[in-house]
C-alpha cells in the first residue's frame, strides 16, 4: 500500500514537473517571438529621428529658395543649412576622412589619378571627392589624386 502511495506521489510529481517544463518552454517560445518582433520593429523605425532631422533641413532649403531674388540672404541661408547638415552628421557620428598630404592607403583611399609632382611618391595631393566614416566604418571612400614622385625619379625606375 505504501509502495502504491509513493508511486502515485512520484507520478503526480513527475506530471507536475512535466507541466511546469511545458509551461516554461511555451513562455520561452513566446518570449523569443516577442523579442524578434520588437527587434524587427526597432530596425524598421530606427532611422525615424534622422528622417525628421532631414525633413527639417529640406524645409530650411525650401525657405531659403523662396528668397531667390535676394542673393545675399540666399547665400546666408544656404550657409546656415550647410552648418546644420554638418551638425547633423556629427550627431550621427559621421566623420570626414582627412586626406591631403597623407600617404595613400589602399584600404581607405580610391586613386583617380597618379600625377608627377614635387611631393613624395604615394602622397595624396588632391581630394576629388570627400570620404566619410560612420562610427568606425568607412561608408564612402575618398577619391584622390596621388603623387607619382618627381619626373626625374620616374625615369630612374623605368
Amino acid at each position: 500500500m505504501k509502495k502504491n502511495n509513493e508511486e502515485s506521489e512520484l507520478k503526480n510529481k513527475l506530471q507536475e514537473y512535466e507541466n511546469d517544463l511545458k509551461r516554461i518552454q511555451a513562455e520561452f517560445e513566446n518570449f523569443q517571438k516577442r523579442t524578434e518582433k520588437e527587434k524587427q520593429e526597432l530596425l524598421r523605425y530606427a532611422s525615424h529621428k534622422l528622417i525628421i532631422k532631414l525633413i527639417n533641413l529640406k524645409e530650411d532649403f525650401e525657405r531659403a529658395l523662396e528668397n531667390k531674388e535676394a542673393k545675399e540672404e540666399l547665400l546666408q541661408g544656404l550657409d546656415l543649412i550647410k552648418k546644420e547638415f554638418d551638425k547633423l552628421l556629427q550627431e550621427e557620428e559621421v566623420r570626414y576622412i582627412e586626406v591631403l598630404n597623407k600617404k595613400y592607403d589602399p584600404f581607405i583611399h580610391e586613386i583617380i589619378q597618379k600625377i608627377i609632382s614635387d611631393q613624395d611618391e604615394s602622397t595624396i595631393i588632391e581630394e576629388v571627392q570627400k570620404g566619410y566614416y560612420y562610427k568606425d566604418k568607412i561608408i564612402k571612400h575618398p577619391k584622390v589624386k596621388i603623387s607619382g614622385g618627381k619626373e626625374n625619379e620616374q625615369n630612374n625606375f623605368s
